[in-house]
């Protein structure tokens, strides 16, 4: 398991989150309107962002586009196929012992810039 330790200190660019938001224009279903490769490389950095402990700040409410954005993506059928069915449970039980059930310390300062 210590190969996990070094998520606990990975991070978000809040700029970026800010940048995408700005992007996505509120009932603009994907980053280039239709859905692409670009789309699930985002789906991959999301979903990592929950794998850090970071993962509420896809849900902020002062971020509705990535909000929106994001659940598109997860209710997708190959997201669910991909990474949702093929996730080993051991894998989360892995993570949730680095972060103890704690968000990751990074969130607040990430959610201050990211919301600002």
């Amino acid at each position: 398991m210590c190969y996990l330790a070094n998520f606990s200190r990975m991070t978000a660019d809040p700029q970026a989150l800010k940048n995408i938001e700005a992007m996505l224009q509120p009932g603009q279903e994907y980053l280039f309107s239709e859905y692409s490769q670009a789309d699930i490389m985002m789906a991959a950095h999301f979903h990592r962002l929950e794998d850090v402990a970071l993962g509420t700040i896809l849900e902020e409410e002062k971020l509705p586009n990535i909000a929106a954005y994001w659940a598109r993506l997860k209710s997708r059928p190959a997201y669910q196929k991909a990474i949702t069915e093929w996730h080993d449970p051991i894998w989360r039980e892995a993570l949730d012992a680095v972060f103890k059930g704690q968000p990751s310390p990074d969130l607040e300062k990430i959610r201050t810039i990211a919301t600002s």
